[in-house]
């Protein structure tokens, strides 16, 4: 496996797990009204988006000893990917809540 294939998949695996912790954490914070519910998915999907992309940052910071020389779009990049992964984690909190 490639070092790039391998920090991609730890970048899955970071915004899986950040993204199912949040999700579940907000669950039980705001009612269950329609309008809060959409609210919530997307403010979660941000929330963990971001911690994710700055947990992985940080750990390819630890691996390299340095700030990669592509930072600004690994974070952009990054921080895209874990959006999309929350939103679909989030989105299968609500199918499951509201079947």
């Amino acid at each position: 496996m490639s070092e790039g294939a391998f920090g991609f998949l730890l970048l899955v695996l970071i915004s899986s797990a950040t993204a199912l912790v949040i999700h579940w954490f907000t669950r039980s914070l705001w009612s269950a009204s329609a309008v809060a519910a959409v609210f919530r998915l997307w403010v979660a999907s941000v929330v963990a988006a971001v911690l994710a992309t700055v947990i992985f940052q940080v750990a390819a910071y630890w691996h390299a000893g340095r700030l990669d020389k592509f930072f600004p779009i690994a974070v952009v990049v990054g921080g895209f990917w874990s959006f999309v992964i929350a939103l679909m984690i989030g989105w299968l909190f609500r199918a499951a809540r509201h079947p």
